[in-house]
């Protein structure tokens, strides 16, 4: 043991040794404090011993030009302080170079120096990123909610001068998703901070060299669990570590004609919108997309696809894409898709995505119910004092048939929105829609089977719902609920009466006042658009002014789970679906049977034209 830690002493003794001798100030014979003036003298003495006209062999030429670089390094006040501080010298490797290129004699006059003044200017590094200091590190990163990357740099540094550029687009890469930032060296306290240590010797110093990246999480309360980076400096290496090493965020791959079509185009389902970015370069998927497709994997499925001009007309052709950059949404069946061309940053991308993350038919789904306002648990989109308000709903296995009522909803959806028909079969519907009464949206009867079943509870709901079955011919449904939640006057209990346990009739009305009471009626007209309006307008009218019998019920789509995209998490939270055939406990107390449940139907539909 006492060997080990012997030779290891001696070790660190030979590497400072050769550091010492090596050094700028030991080549000038000169201690670390000495001064401009002194630095200079030593330079013209040293200088002075070596004629222009003599010819110098190898060695000699190889002590002229490293005395030629400690001048240059140390007269720098700028590159003397990254030297002393951090042991930074970047011109190392070209004076090797330098020496190595006499092999001969040469005059003192042809010998050609890597001199600093070619290689660095004096102007300060322009950036858009934060500029850190000491005053400022505390309140901006470590007491931050957001993670920061920094960059540690020196004005002076070649390296860092051509990572400039990279570090503007690096910025821009992380808009929204990571705070960026930057120190220079001349902060000198915080620098030092930041720093690694040398295990030899403790002196400061950065491994990968100048620039130097760091990140801080906001988990990260002591410099101890900074993140370095020592991976190539390029924007789309650091990006990536950012995003997959840091964030944690998912990859969005890229994709050829063939599996784009087969693995997302068709496999990830229906309920999802697809979002293609063309990219010319290759370049990996920028973090504030990559966050994107975590935040929006219920709504939609992501890819990448490279550019190719030999693939350009299948592209123009099939999705409308003329080139890269562009962004592109394919939603709807039979709908154009949407294509955005041109560069993106953050806030534009996740706009696009905010307005194109849903169909323009909306799915009824538990992340969608209570937006569209068809929740029974929850309340109208019009404000939670209006008592009436709809839903019209098209449910049907995936066929051509379920597309083509899917267009022809929208097709009503687009008209109500419009507004512009005022005849008296279409202004009705109109007006509930404009007031925010009434929506519009569908629902997939195979994988949504529950929700199908129980609101289509009759002998033919098997057309629209449940599993693919060929001996049944598939037909999708449209279906309008009303839901009416009843105004209930808030009267004081008495003190003594609030304490006693409370009887079954209370304990189930109060259950049901949970939730709006509905009523259920089909649609068994055609696919025109101006016969569905007149039918919603007539049914919207009904349903305003008419006393009808309805029910109330915990079944809402939030608590579908068997759709496509539902979370385990999301499983257990969800309300228990009803046996759709089972009557609730309070269509029992007040009478009401399934039967008289469906017989609601025929008194609706004799008022269709």
């Amino acid at each position: 043991m006492q060997q080990s830690v012997m030779w290891v002493g001696v070790l660190a003794l030979a590497v400072l040794t050769d550091f010492a001798v090596g050094s700028p100030y030991d080549q000038l014979g000169l201690q670390m404090n000495a001064t401009e003036a002194d630095i200079l003298t030593a330079y013209e003495q040293h200088f002075s011993t070596w004629p222009a006209d003599t010819l110098y062999n190898q060695s000699e030429i190889k002590r002229i030009i490293q005395i030629e670089h400690a001048y240059q390094l140390l007269s720098n006040n700028l590159t003397r302080r990254d030297y002393d501080y951090f042991n930074i010298d970047d011109l190392e490797e070209d004076v090797l170079q330098a020496i190595q290129k006499y092999e001969g004699e040469a005059q003192r006059d042809d010998i050609q120096f890597p001199l600093w003044e070619s290689r660095i200017s004096g102007d300060k590094i322009v950036a858009t990123a934060e500029s850190l200091t000491y005053s400022n590190f505390g309140d901006l990163v470590m007491m931050s909610s957001q993670p920061w990357l920094i960059q540690i740099y020196s004005d002076v540094n070649p390296n860092s001068k051509r990572f400039a550029s990279i570090w503007d687009k690096i910025e821009e890469s992380l808009e929204g998703v990571v705070r960026v930032g930057r120190l220079e060296l001349g902060e000198l306290p915080l620098a030092l901070i930041l720093a690694e240590r040398n295990w030899l010797n403790g002196y400061p110093f950065f491994r990968n060299g100048l620039p130097a990246i760091v990140a801080v999480m906001p988990s990260c309360q002591k410099l101890e669990c900074l993140n370095r980076y020592y991976g190539e400096k390029t924007a789309d290496a650091i990006t990536d570590w950012v995003g997959t090493r840091l964030l944690k965020l998912p990859r969005i791959m890229y994709y050829s004609v063939k599996t784009l079509m087969a693995d997302i185009i068709q496999k990830p389902g229906p309920h999802k919108v697809k979002v293609i970015a063309f990219s010319y370069s290759g370049e990996r998927a920028a973090p504030y997309m990559r966050q994107a497709a975590k935040v929006y994997r219920e709504y939609a499925v992501f890819a990448m696809v490279l550019w190719r001009e030999s693939e350009g007309d299948f592209w123009r052709k099939e999705i409308g894409v003329e080139t890269a950059p562009a962004l592109v949404f394919i939603k709807d069946p039979d709908l154009k898709p949407v294509v955005h061309h041109g560069k993106l940053n953050s806030s534009k991308f996740l706009e696009l995505m905010e307005m194109h993350k849903t169909y323009e038919l909306p799915q009824l789904r538990s992340i969608t119910a209570r937006s569209l306002g068809c929740d029974a648990s929850s309340y109208s989109l019009a404000g939670n004092e209006t008592r009436i308000w709809y839903c019209v709903i098209v449910a049907g296995k995936q066929s051509s048939k379920l597309d083509q009522m899917r267009s022809a909803l929208r097709g009503v959806q687009e008209q109500l929105k419009l507004g512009e028909d005022r005849e008296s079969t279409s202004k009705i519907a109109i007006k509930a829609y404009q007031e925010n009464r009434l929506r519009l949206a569908w629902l997939d009867g195979e994988i949504q089977k529950n929700f199908c079943y129980f609101y289509l509870n009759s002998e033919s709901m098997f057309e629209a719902c449940g599993p693919q079955n060929y001996e049944i011919e598939n037909r999708p449904r449209v279906f309008l609920i009303r839901y009416l939640r009843e105004v209930t006057e808030e009267k004081g209990e008495d003190e003594h009466k609030k304490w006693l346990p409370k009887t079954t009739w209370q304990r189930q009305s109060e259950e049901e006042m949970k939730f709006a009471r509905q009523l259920v009626t089909k649609y068994n007209g055609s696919s025109e658009v101006a016969e569905i309006i007149s039918w919603i307008s007539n049914m919207v009218y009904q349903g305003d002014t008419e006393e009808l019998p309805s029910f109330a019920s915990p079944a809402t789509a939030s608590s579908e789970v068997a759709e496509v995209g539902v979370d385990k998490k999301d499983e257990l939270q969800a309300t228990p679906q009803r046996n759709p055939t089972e009557m609730s406990n309070f269509e029992k107390s007040v009478g009401m049977s399934d039967g008289l449940r469906r017989r609601n139907e025929p008194a609706q539909r004799s008022t269709v034209k």
